[in-house]
């Protein structure tokens, strides 16, 4: 088993982190982490393991813009 994992930071990031929760295979593990968020990744390949990095902060990048959107839309 191969295993990595990513913290993010920011005031957006607890948001980020609920929008994603739904797409999360079991294999992927989120948690709030002081004042950020750790997400824990698990593969049996590496490969795989970076597919599903590279996924997630995609899919992160893209719920990131649009809570920004959403703040400039309120002000």
């Amino acid at each position: 088993m191969i295993q990595g994992r990513i913290i993010m930071t920011g005031i957006h990031a607890k948001t980020v982190q609920i929008a994603l929760a739904p797409d999360n295979l079991p294999t992927i593990e989120s948690k709030t982490e002081g004042n950020g968020v750790g997400v824990h990744f698990k593969a049996d390949r590496i490969p795989t393991l970076l597919q599903s990095v590279d996924d997630y902060l995609l899919n992160a990048r893209i719920a990131e813009e649009v809570c920004k959107l959403a703040v400039g839309m309120v002000r």
